[in-house]
């Protein structure tokens, strides 16, 4: 049997009214976290079929919302100020399995970038514009990175001017630029057993042929 005097009572009530004044402000700052998460879209320009992920879409393209943007825990991410400030761009060919597992990692982890696909489905039916589409996304891979290996990933904005760039699916390297960027890093691993502690990169896609 518990017994408490006049003076214990008051400390015990004022115990239990403060556990329940933390609760209530928990319960508010969890809802204002909640009601501020970033809706995060999926915008395709219909006239190349290129898709991007972005927070708003602009005017002509179309959208669809991919994701909702919370991190439990953490600050809040202004993350249409680190898009604007530190761009991701992943370029890819089709059929090469690093750039899925890239771009499979980026999706985990919320973090919106631009693919170029440097490839063509069937160059015979392509457009000429869409030719000269790819043929533009060859030469500037080519510039920036020295040749045409995919994939590869650059993240733009550094303090020195200099551009981040990630050749093949080197998933260390891949997190420490990103986290020096200022990305959330780390989801869990999917239903391939892809790990973002896995030991051994993959090795890069091979080149793309230029047409």
């Amino acid at each position: 049997m518990l017994i408490f005097g006049r003076g214990d009572l008051r400390h015990a009530l004022s115990v239990l009214l403060g556990g329940w004044f933390l609760i209530a402000l928990g319960l508010i700052a969890s809802g204002q976290a909640m009601a501020d998460r970033k809706v995060i879209y999926e915008c395709t320009d219909p006239a190349t079929g290129e898709r991007t992920l972005r927070d708003f879409c602009p005017p002509g393209m179309e959208s669809r919302e991919w994701t909702k943007i919370y991190l439990p825990g953490q600050p809040e991410l202004n993350l249409e100020q680190l898009v604007q400030e530190r761009p991701i761009e992943l370029y890819t060919a089709q059929g090469c399995e690093s750039c899925d597992l890239l771009r499979g990692y980026l999706r985990r982890n919320q973090i919106p970038y631009q693919e170029k696909d440097v490839t063509f489905a069937d160059p015979a039916e392509a457009s000429k514009q869409k030719v000269d589409e790819i043929l533009v996304r060859q030469a500037e891979l080519q510039e920036r990175s020295g040749g045409l290996t995919v994939p590869t990933l650059f993240i733009g904005g550094a303090e020195d001017g200099a551009e981040a760039s990630i050749i093949g699916y080197n998933l260390p390297r891949l997190e420490d630029a990103l986290k020096q960027a200022g990305y959330p890093v780390g989801a869990a691993a999917d239903d391939g057993g892809e790990s973002s502690d896995a030991p051994e990169p993959e090795e890069p896609g091979p080149e793309p042929e230029p047409e």
